[in-house]
C-alpha cells in the first residue's frame, strides 16, 4: 500500500545524530549492537515515495486510515516499524503506537509511542532510547520532539558510549536543543559520570552539532614533573569567524606560576598561517618569559610563494624548563626568516632574509650563525638541452651580517654541462663544472683585501655496472660496482671569509660528492677515486627489496690542501671504510647498520645500528646503537605493544655507554574498554645540557566518542618510539 505522505518523522533521524560530536574508529570491545537497530528496507522502496505494507488496512470515508500487524513504514534507507499506525486524513496527523522502532544507517530510535504531523513538520517519540552505529552511541530520553523542521529537543536526555549495563561514563542533562539552522546545540542541567560520581556539572552549555566550529571550554589536560610541579591547563576555544580561530589555555604550575598560552589561526583565499604567543611571571626563575611563534605562507600569484616563519624565546633554557617535547629540548638555534619565491618550469628563484636566536648556552657569540640580509638565490637546468647534455645554473648573492664579527657580501656563480649516458646495465656520466665566488668585505680589512674572489672548475666522471643473477626462484640479485673519479685543482683560498661554509660529515653517501664542503667559502681541491660495490637481493613477485649491501671508500692521489681555519692538511691516501647495510628479514622484520671504519688506526669513527619489528603501528620493538669516536656512545630500547586485548605497554630507554648513566627512561601503561582508555606515562630525562635530570608523569582519559582529559601524550610516545602510531 503506498499513501503520498511526507515523511517528517523520519527526519528525526538525521537531526538525532548530532548529539554526538567525535568520532573513534575501533569498537572492538564493544558487544554488539541491539538487535532491534536492524531494520532492512523493502526491496521496491527506491524512490522517494514513503511505502507502507500492514497485516491488516483499515480506510474510513472520514479520511481516517488504520494499519495493524507488522506495520513497516519505509523511505530510502530509512524504516519506521510498529504494532498500529492510524493516519488522519484531514488533521495530516500520523500517531505510531507499540514497539515503535525507527531505523536508520546511522540512527536507531525506540518507544512505545511516536507521533507526526505531516503539514506542520511537527513530531516526537515518547520514553525513547537510542544507538548510533557509527559511534557506538546510545541513550534515553523522556521526550524526543520536533517542534519544527530545523530544532530538536530532548527532554530527560542521556548519552554514553559504554555497553549497556556496563557504563563507565554518562552524560545526562534535563533539557537538550539542537538547532539545525544554528548548527548549535545547548544543554541545561548537564552532568557527567564516571561510573556513579559526578565529576562535572554546568547549568547550561552549548556545543557545535555537524562539523561546526564553535567557542567554548576544550578538555583540560593535567600532569606533574619535577620542574614544573603539578599543571593543569583548560584551553578556551573562540571560533572567530568561518576562517579565523583562537584559542586561549591558561596553564598552571604549582611550582612556577600561571603561564597563558595562546594561539590565532586564520585561512584566506590566498593566505594561512598561525601566530602564537605564551607569557609567564616565573617564581623559580624570577623573571617574565615568553615564547613568540609566527607562520604564514601567501600565494599571491600563479608559482609565487611568501613563506614566513619567525620564532623567538625569552631567554636560552625555555625549552628545558617549560616544554616537554623531544624536538624542542635539544633546539640550539630558533630561525627568523622570510622568503619569496617563484618557480617555472626549468628553475626557481629565491629571495630570503634570515636570522636565528642562539638558545645554546655552550656557544660564544663568535659561533653563532651569520643573518643573511638578504639572500637571492637561482637554480635551474635544463634536462637534454641538446646533444644529449643537460644544462646546470646556480648563482647566489648574499649578505652576510652579525655584530662582532667580519661581515660582507658574496656572489657565487656555478655553471655546470653533463652528458648522462644510461643502458639497462651500464651508466657513465661526464661532468665538467665551473665556480667564481667573489666577495665585498667591510672596511675593518685593509682595502686590498676587501675584494678576494676564487674561480676554479671540478671534472667529475660517474660510471657504474648492474650485473643480475637469478639467485632462487622468488630472488633476483644484482651486484653494482661504481666508480666516481673528481679532480678539482688547488686554489689559495686561506684569505676567503667563512660565513657558512662547514665540512660534512663522511658518510657512504660523501663517496659520490664532487664536494666535501657545504657553502661557497671553500672549494676543495681533489684529486680521487671512489670505489664501491653494491649487492640487493629483489623479491621478483613484489619488487621489493629484502636486502641492500653497500660498502666503498675513497682513494686520495693528493693532499687536500684546501681546508677551514685552523685546520691541518689532510695527508691521508685513503678515507674511511664505509659500509651500509639495509634488510628486511620476513615481513615484519628490519635491519640498518652503517659503519666507518678506518683503515690506519684500524678502528670504527663511527656506527650506528637499528633492529626494528613491526608487525603494524601497535606492535613494535626498536633496539638501537649509535657511536662516534670522542663523542658518544648510545645505547637504546624502544617498544610499544599489546599486552591483552585491553592492556598496551610503552616504554623507551636511552643509555649511555661511555658515561654509564641513563639519558632518557620512559615507561607506561595504556587500558582500553568498550568505551575509555587511560594512559599513564612516567618518564625520567636529561635537561640543562645534560646536568639535571628531570622526573615527569604524565596521564590521559580518553572518553571515546566525547574528549580526552589530560595531558596529550600521543606526540611524546610517537617522537620517542619509532613507527609506533598512538591513535590506532
Amino acid at each position: 500500500m503506498r499513501l503520498p505522505i511526507s515523511h517528517s518523522l523520519l527526519v528525526l533521524l538525521a537531526s538525532l545524530s548530532a548529539i554526538a560530536h567525535a568520532q573513534e574508529d575501533r569498537w572492538g570491545l564493544c558487544v554488539a549492537s541491539p538487535r532491534w537497530t536492524v531494520s532492512a528496507p523493502l526491496p521496491d522502496a527506491t524512490d522517494d515515495a514513503i511505502h507502507f505494507n500492514a497485516d491488516n488496512a483499515d480506510i474510513e470515508a472520514t479520511g481516517l486510515t488504520t494499519l495493524t500487524g507488522d506495520v513497516r513504514m519505509t523511505h530510502r534507507d530509512q524504516t519506521l516499524t510498529a504494532d498500529r499506525v492510524v493516519f488522519d486524513k484531514d488533521t495530516q496527523q500520523l500517531t505510531a503506537e507499540g514497539d515503535v522502532i525507527l531505523v536508520s544507517p546511522e540512527l536507531a530510535v525506540r518507544g512505545p509511542r511516536a507521533e507526526s504531523n505531516l503539514e506542520t513538520g511537527q513530531a516526537r517519540v515518547d520514553e525513547a532510547v537510542y544507538y548510533m552505529a557509527d559511534l557506538h552511541g546510545r541513550g534515553a530520553a523522556d521526550l524526543i520532539e520536533r517542534p519544527d523542521d530545523d530544532t530538536v529537543v530532548l527532554h530527560g536526555a542521556s548519552y554514553t558510549t559504554c555497553d549497556e549495563g556496563h557504563e563507565a561514563w554518562l552524560i545526562s542533562a534535563s533539557r537538550v536543543k539542537l538547532d539545525q539552522a544554528e548548527a548549535e546545540g545547548t544543554a541545561h542541567h548537564a552532568v557527567l559520570r564516571v561510573g556513579r560520581v559526578p565529576v562535572m556539572y554546568t547549568p547550561w552549555i552549548s556545543f557545535p552539532i555537524g562539523d561546526e566550529r564553535k567557542s567554548g571550554f576544550l578538555a583540560p589536560s593535567f600532569g606533574n614533573s619535577g620542574k614544573r610541579g603539578f599543571e593543569l591547563e583548560i584551553p578556551y576555544y573562540w571560533n572567530i569567524a568561518p576562517n579565523y580561530d583562537a584559542t586561549l589555555s591558561p596553564r598552571y604550575m604549582s611550582r612556577r606560576g600561571t603561564q597563558l598560552n595562546t594561539e590565532f589561526r586564520y585561512l584566506t583565499e590566498r593566505s594561512n598561517g598561525n601566530l602564537q604567543f605564551a607569557w609567564l611571571d616565573d617564581s623559580v626563575y624570577e623573571d617574565e618569559r615568553w615564547l613568540g611563534r609566527f607562520r604564514n605562507t601567501t600565494r599571491p600569484a600563479n608559482r609565487t610563494e611568501i613563506d614566513i616563519d619567525v620564532n623567538g624565546v625569552s631567554d636560552d633554557t625555555y625549552f628545558d624548563d617549560l616544554d616537554n617535547s623531544l624536538d624542542v629540548i635539544s633546539t640550539t638555534h630558533l630561525e627568523r626568516r622570510i622568503d619569496a619565491r617563484w618557480w617555472w618550469d626549468y628553475g626557481s628563484l629565491r629571495v630570503r632574509a634570515q636570522g636565528y636566536q642562539t638558545i645554546d648556552e655552550t656557544l660564544t657569540p663568535s659561533q653563532y650563525p651569520y643573518r643573511r640580509l638578504p639572500q637571492v638565490l637561482f637554480q635551474g637546468g635544463v634536462p637534454d638541452g641538446g646533444l644529449g647534455l643537460d644544462y646546470e645554473l646556480r648563482t647566489e648573492w648574499v649578505r652576510f651580517d652579525q655584530d662582532d664579527r667580519l661581515t660582507g657580501e658574496r656572489l657565487d656563480f656555478m655553471p655546470a654541462v653533463s652528458l648522462p649516458l644510461r643502458s639497462p646495465g651500464a651508466f657513465l656520466e661526464p661532468r665538467v663544472a665551473w665556480r667564481y665566488t667573489a666577495y665585498r668585505l667591510d672596511d675593518s680589512l685593509p682595502e686590498d683585501q676587501r675584494e678576494p674572489d676564487r674561480s676554479v672548475p671540478t671534472y667529475s666522471l660517474d660510471s657504474g655496472l648492474i650485473f643480475e643473477r637469478q639467485a632462487s626462484a622468488r630472488t633476483r640479485q644484482t651486484l653494482e660496482p661504481r666508480l666516481f673519479y673528481v679532480y678539482t685543482p688547488y686554489r689559495d683560498q686561506d684569505v676567503l671569509p667563512v660565513f657558512d661554509t662547514a665540512e660534512l660529515d663522511f658518510s657512504f653517501a660523501q663517496l659520490f660528492r664532487e664536494d666535501r664542503f657545504s657553502g661557497a667559502d671553500r672549494v676543495a681541491d681533489a684529486n680521487q677515486l671512489s670505489v664501491a660495490l653494491t649487492t640487493r637481493y629483489i623479491d621478483t613477485a613484489s619488487g621489493r627489496e629484502r636486502l641492500r649491501a653497500s660498502i666503498g671508500e675513497i682513494f686520495y692521489f693528493e693532499d687536500r690542501r684546501v681546508t677551514l681555519p685552523g685546520e691541518p692538511v689532510e695527508t691521508r691516501e685513503e678515507s674511511d671504510l664505509a659500509a651500509e647495510l639495509g634488510a628486511r628479514l620476513g615481513d615484519y622484520w628490519k635491519v640498518d647498520a652503517s659503519v666507518l671504519w678506518d683503515p690506519e688506526t684500524e678502528q670504527t669513527d663511527r656506527s650506528s645500528a637499528r633492529i626494528q619489528y613491526r608487525r603494524d603501528t601497535q606492535h613494535v620493538i626498536n633496539l638501537g646503537h649509535q657511536y662516534r669516536e670522542g663523542d658518544f656512545d648510545q645505547a637504546e630500547v624502544s617498544f610499544g605493544w599489546p599486552l591483552t586485548r585491553r592492556w598496551k605497554g610503552v616504554g623507551r630507554w636511552v643509555y649511555d655507554l661511555e658515561g654509564n648513566r641513563d639519558l632518557e627512561t620512559l615507561g607506561g601503561i595504556e587500558y582500553e574498554s568498550c568505551c575509555w582508555k587511560l594512559r599513564l606515562v612516567g618518564r625520567n630525562y636529561v635537561t640543562d645540557n645534560g646536568t639535571e635530570y628531570n622526573n615527569a608523569i604524565y596521564a590521559q582519559l580518553v572518553l571515546k566518542g566525547l574528549a580526552g582529559v589530560g595531558q596529550d601524550i600521543e606526540d611524546l610516545l610517537e617522537e620517542g618510539i619509532l613507527g609506533y602510531d598512538v591513535k590506532d
